[in-house]
């Protein structure tokens, strides 16, 4: 006979013991529940020591000493998604925070983690940002004693005064502001005492002078760098009452060595020997800032690098008048200068800052433009370093030309003259409106040709067309004494055709680039090429277990590309015009990486011996070797 359950709650019998259910008899309901609970917090902390016991002698924690673990830990911060590393177990949230590094990384890292909402603050609304703070607060505590390196999109209070205690780690620091309360509240934390800053950033929001690497969070161009305070003249009232009683007020910065993105009104107050690379951008609140900032570099000797980022994403530019005294001065002598980068962005007149700076012949420059064509950074800027600028084009044996997107996904194109391997000057034109970079054959001829440079070698890798009148390719117009030319990119096959045209500007019926001897060309895939013989030989090439028949589908890609070289060199040696050396490829291509490969992924390369492929018709049209490079790709895995 079945025995009778005569303790309570007989509905629980499998679940909860005999003797808890026994301890239960005679209580009234509230006692009962009262008991329910402690025993359930006691069950749990037993069930959660047993899981981590479980966890504790797992295979990964008896082989991996939390030393390890801890510096395996320190690498992992990716974004605020990484908190959930703490979610594994207790052992790993233990270690976790007892790794600085980790929580260093975390407020180091990419991301809107530093980015405080200022309106949100001011209507009173703290609680929708006190997360976000807490987290920073936070971080920054656990990261210690770990160097801090910052980037901070406003300033809250408690920020500030979390900081104040660790200023001594401070590393990299910037600090977007937009208020002459938080300048000040900055530079009371610069004021504790900063031994180990490297690097300090200042921005203003709309006056980052297209200096991209500072602008708000999502903002991918200048002109998207809103103000959320919308009021200049109440924030150019605060800081010039500031300005006047500034002095004093920042601390000695003895490892100082990179000013980046500080306004040259206000960059005085932060420039000392130390520093090394200096970035200027827009002035926020003073016109007549030309004393101070010649001020700035007498204070800065030992300076390497100047960026002038001077231009504001509205017309309201605090640029002070043409005849004001200041441009007058001596300009400044920086022995040991060796990079200058103009930022232009259509207004010519931000090189006159160039004329407060002795520019010698060690100095690399670098301008930089938008929409302006590349014969106005040559021919019509309005400083007195023009002529040197002149001379840099017309020294040239070299000239590189390329394109890709930069790190923000804008198109840029460069050119770049160089002599005996040394760089003599940049020019840099980013598509800031345009869909390709504004470089047009006409430009490339008022530069190199009509100036009388005697460029010998070129290098064009390209992404985007040369914009050309009426679409005839006239660009190697612009380099009649050309003996070498490197081509490569998806548009190389087109490029090579322009090999065909008259030269215009010379003889009756001569045909561009009469010197030209040696031809290196790197073909790329088309872009939306998906049905070519090309297409299919790269395709059969980058599987790391190859397709039967795969030899004869890449053959069937060579064809085109012999193809596409005989007829211009055919059309040149009927003229007598034949080179003595041609090297020819297949490589993949990036937009952005161009000819290179990320450090990550496996390169192969395959070059059909001799007797496996037809290049008789090249080797009739050239005087010396033909030499096949053979495909260059990525492989991928199956």
């Amino acid at each position: 006979m079945a025995a009778v359950d005569i303790l309570p709650f007989p509905a629980f019998a499998r679940s909860i013991p005999a003797a808890d259910r026994a301890s239960l008899s005679g209580l009234s309901d509230a006692a009962i529940r009262k008991s329910v609970v402690v025993k359930a917090e006691e069950y749990r902390e037993i069930a959660l020591s047993l899981l981590f016991l479980h966890n504790s002698i797992a295979p990964i924690h008896r082989a991996l000493p939390t030393e390890l673990l801890s510096e395996v830990l320190s690498h992992c911060w990716h974004d605020m998604r990484s908190v959930h590393l703490m979610h594994v177990c207790r052992l790993w949230r233990a270690v976790a925070l007892k790794t600085p590094q980790l929580w260093a990384e975390a407020v180091a890292a990419p991301g809107t983690q530093l980015t405080f909402n200022k309106a949100r603050i001011e209507a009173q609304c703290q609680d929708l940002e006190d997360n976000r703070i807490s987290f920073a607060t936070t971080a920054i505590e656990l990261s210690s004693p770990a160097p801090l390196r910052l980037k901070i999109h406003f300033l809250p209070d408690a920020l500030s005064q979390t900081l104040s205690s660790h200023t001594s780690r401070l590393a990299d620091l910037f600090v977007r502001i937009q208020s002459a309360a938080q300048l000040k509240s900055l530079c009371a934390l610069l004021a504790n005492g900063v031994p180990n800053l490297n690097v300090l950033g200042i921005a203003f929001p709309g006056y980052t002078g297209m200096y991209r690497e500072w602008l708000a969070p999502g903002a991918r161009r200048h002109y998207n760098d809103i103000d959320e305070q919308d009021n200049q003249r109440n924030l150019s009232k605060e800081l010039t009452k500031w300005n006047s009683g500034a002095q004093g007020l920042i601390a000695d910065t003895p490892r100082l060595q990179t000013l980046r993105c500080v306004p040259i009104d206000l960059v005085s107050h932060f420039a000392c020997p130390s520093v090394r690379d200096m970035c200027i951008t827009p002035a926020v609140f003073n016109t007549d800032h030309l004393e101070d900032f010649v001020h700035a570099l007498k204070n800065t000797p030992d300076l390497t690098r100047l960026d002038l980022c001077m231009e504001n994403r509205n017309s309201a530019r605090l640029r002070p008048d043409d005849d004001a005294p200041g441009w007058a001065v001596n300009p400044v002598d920086l022995p040991a200068l060796r990079t200058l980068v103009v930022n232009l962005n259509c207004n010519l007149y931000t090189a006159q800052y160039m004329d407060l700076i002795s520019i010698s012949s060690s100095v690399r420059v670098n301008l930089i433009e938008g929409d302006l064509g590349l014969s106005h950074l040559c021919q019509d800027l309005p400083s007195r370093h023009t002529p040197f600028i002149q001379s840099r084009v017309q020294s040239a044996s070299t000239v590189h030309i390329w394109d890709s997107y930069d790190q923000w996904e804008i198109p840029t194109a460069i050119v770049s003259t160089s002599k005996d391997d040394e760089e003599l000057i940049r020019f840099t034109i980013s598509a800031d409106v345009h869909d390709s970079p504004y470089l047009t054959s006409f430009d490339l001829i008022q530069t190199f040709r009509d100036t009388g440079a005697a460029v010998t070698r070129l290098v064009l890798h390209q992404n985007w067309s040369i914009q050309t009148p009426n679409g005839q390719p006239d660009f190697f117009r612009a380099f009649p004494h050309l003996t070498s030319l490197d081509l490569a990119g998806p548009r190389a096959h087109r490029v090579i055709k322009a090999l065909q045209h008259l030269d215009i500007d010379g003889a009756p019926d001569a045909l561009v680039c009469p010197r030209l001897k040696t031809l290196k060309i790197v073909f790329a895939l088309n872009r939306g090429d998906y049905k070519s013989a090309s297409r299919k030989a790269w395709e059969a090439l980058r599987v790391r277990v190859r397709p039967s028949g795969w030899r004869e589908t890449v053959f069937r890609g060579i064809p085109a590309r012999v193809a596409a070289l005989v007829k211009p060199l055919e059309h040149r040696a009927k003229r007598g015009l034949r080179l003595e050396r041609l090297e020819w490829e297949d490589r993949e291509w990036d937009p952005t990486l161009r000819l290179e490969f990320p450090p990550s992924v496996v390169v192969g390369t395959y070059v059909p011996g001799p007797g496996l492929f037809d290049q008789e018709e090249l080797e009739k049209l050239v005087d010396g070797p033909v030499v096949f490079g053979g495909f260059t790709y990525q492989e991928i895995a199956e």
